[in-house]
């Protein structure tokens, strides 16, 4: 099946990526990590979302009671102390795409984690 941004799935490390972009953007973040300038490297961390106390979910026809609304985005690690969330975009993915960010948004005002865009 072909990818609807003509981007090419690849595996490095054991790790399936989306594209070749994310893929070298891990790339270098692993030899950030070897170098000792990030630590914590995650790939694809899993944030759910809640508002008020309780989690948010999306109803659908499959879904009658809800499913949890989820962010993965694509790196996580820590630099100098501070966490940072990554979330690497390729061309097709760069204007538009108002669930990914939305789900950005949702990062900030329910985590208050700023994801970084990577285009």
């Amino acid at each position: 099946m072909k990818n609807k941004y003509f981007a090419k799935k690849t595996v490095r490390d054991g790790h399936q990526f989306a594209s070749l972009k994310e893929m070298a953007h891990y790339e270098q973040l692993r030899n950030a990590q070897n170098a000792g300038h990030i630590s914590q490297l995650k790939l694809q961390p899993r944030y759910d979302f809640e508002i008020n106390g309780k989690p948010l979910k999306i109803r659908s026809k499959g879904f009658p009671n809800g499913r949890k609304v989820t962010y993965r985005p694509d790196f996580e690690y820590v630099r100098d102390g501070k966490l940072c969330v990554i979330d690497v975009k390729g061309y097709g993915q760069a204007r538009g795409q108002l669930d990914s960010k939305l789900r950005i948004a949702l990062m900030e005002a329910c985590h208050d984690i700023r994801v970084e865009v990577v285009r």
